[in-house]
């Protein structure tokens, strides 16, 4: 029986999806209809289109879309309408999801320019028009096509998470890649705000139900982790980015890229602009040159004497915050909160990610030390030192919670913590009014016993697979796909089991 798969595409997700689709089609003797989204100039449309061939039977260019939707004037009776159908606070959340339509939310980072961003500044019409006009199309699309599955390589807007939400209210399996902060661990899961479904559900199995190989996995993940403290392979692909940023190299490409987009206006677009990008990532590498020679944080050595609590920025903006973490999206709120909140013998220290340097608006890191026992620390330093040092680390969604849980310091998630559902070595609230009780009670946090984190990290074995993400990130092209059959299908084989 034939049946039909679509994906959210990009122009780094483009390849995967036509190959991937193509085993799925193999693996259902023949029988499958695909197809779906993609956004970006509009060469990567015609690329998708023509790879795919006569097996799609739709595939949406979204940025012709988007023109529409935000100059369109809604219709109030489809915003009641959706209002009722996903209720008020999902339709906030697509706002606050979007870098475009909630940029006025981004306090800690930025994007560049775009004819879009310029239209939701002056027109505050727009951002109503682009939800439920964006809505009314997706419903309406979505009930006619009724695809069994929509999978996606990552929700970080409106347009990915109305897809998912959407999808609940059609039975629809939404499908999208999330990375377990486990080593190189992925797991193909229907949460679009990170929950690990299949892990919790596994976890919550009795002991018996995991393989050997599973247990012993979780007991030398456990013991190698807490040997070397190590960082995992996305974080380290991410500074690697960053690294290649400082370089002279880079900015000689910035400067060739731009003068080709003066003479050539075809990547000009509504939603995006080249030339706007190429300035936004210039001024990036003027702003890691200026971080590095006002160095606005402390010597490290004087820190580790001090008694103190270690909070790690986010990437901003970025779906930890704007999507995991609706309610907090303003950080310099959040450390404001944690500073007042604290005991006054302590003090906090604060640590940027380090692909955040040049990106953050102009007096970020000064208004951080300006507040009382704050400290920003040097970003080069292993977070690990400051882990180990401190007591008690503090992140809304980050890894460094995960990592001190493993390291048995108690972790306050301020957003949400994905694997909350292991129920020790943290604190987790989206209510900034608790801080006071919390850090006053940080010794009533019961650690979480080894046991309870080699169960975590085996349940996270036996339903992930291990994935380089810099066959995504690092750039795609049709020839790296096909290199590499076995990572095509791995990905083909999970999305096939969801369709029985």
């Amino acid at each position: 029986m034939s049946k039909k798969i679509y994906f959210v595409c990009a122009p780094i997700f483009l390849y995967w999806p036509v190959e991937i689709s193509k085993k799925i089609k193999e693996l259902n003797n023949g029988n499958l209809i695909t197809g779906g989204f993609i956004g970006g100039p509009k060469k990567y449309y015609q690329i998708l289109k023509n790879e795919w061939g006569t097996m799609a039977d739709e595939v949406v260019y979204t940025h012709d879309l988007e023109h529409q939707w935000i100059s369109t004037p809604y219709e109030q009776k489809q915003l009641l309408f959706f209002a009722e159908l996903l209720g008020h606070k999902r339709l906030n959340q697509f706002i606050i999801s979007d870098r475009h339509i909630g940029n006025g939310l981004l306090m800690g980072g930025g994007i560049a320019d775009s004819p879009f961003l310029e239209k939701i500044r002056k027109d505050k019409e727009a951002t109503l028009n682009y939800i439920v006009n964006m809505l009314s199309y997706l419903y309406n699309f979505l009930s006619k096509t009724k695809p069994e599955i929509i999978y996606s390589y990552a929700v970080a807007g409106a347009f990915t998470l109305a897809i998912a939400e959407l999808c609940v209210k059609l039975d629809i399996k939404f499908l999208k890649l999330t990375h377990s902060r486990i080593d190189n661990k992925v797991v193909i899961d229907s949460s679009p705000r990170d929950k690990m479904d299949l892990v919790k559900a596994q976890f919550l199995k009795p002991i018996s139900d995991f393989s050997k190989d599973s247990l012993d996995y979780g007991l030398d993940y456990l013991n190698k982790f807490r040997e070397k403290q190590q960082q995992p392979d996305y974080q380290i692909l991410q500074n690697k980015i960053y690294l290649e940023k400082t370089k002279i190299k880079y900015s000689l490409k910035l400067a060739a890229k731009y003068l080709k987009g003066t003479f050539n206006r075809s990547n000009e677009f509504f939603h995006t602009s080249y030339l706007s990008t190429i300035k936004y990532e210039y001024n990036i590498t003027k702003g890691i040159k200026s971080f590095w020679k006002q160095k606005p944080f402390f010597d490290t050595e004087y820190l580790l004497k001090k008694s103190f609590l270690f909070y790690t920025l986010h990437v901003d903006p970025e779906a930890s915050t704007m999507v995991i973490s609706s309610c907090q999206t303003n950080q310099l709120a959040v450390i404001e909160a944690i500073s007042k909140s604290k005991a006054i013998t302590d003090i906090l220290v604060v640590k940027e990610h380090l692909t955040m340097i040049g990106r953050r608006p102009k007096g970020f890191y000064k208004a951080i030390n300006a507040l009382p026992g704050v400290y920003m620390a040097n970003p080069t330093e292993p977070s690990f030192r400051f882990i180990n040092a401190a007591k008690a680390i503090i992140t809304l969604t980050g890894t460094s919670g995960l990592e001190s849980i493993f390291l048995n310091k108690p972790a306050v998630f301020l957003g949400d913590f994905i694997y909350r559902f292991i129920d020790k070595g943290f604190v987790c609230t989206n209510d900034l009014s608790r801080l006071n009780q919390i850090l006053a009670n940080l010794d009533k946090i019961e650690t979480a016993d080894d046991e309870v984190l080699i169960k975590l990290i085996a349940a996270v074995n036996e339903v992930s697979f291990p994935f380089d993400g810099g066959l995504v990130w690092s750039g795609v092209s049709k020839q790296k796909v096909l290199d590499h059959p076995e990572v095509v299908n791995l990905f083909a084989e999970k999305i096939f089991k969801n369709l029985s």
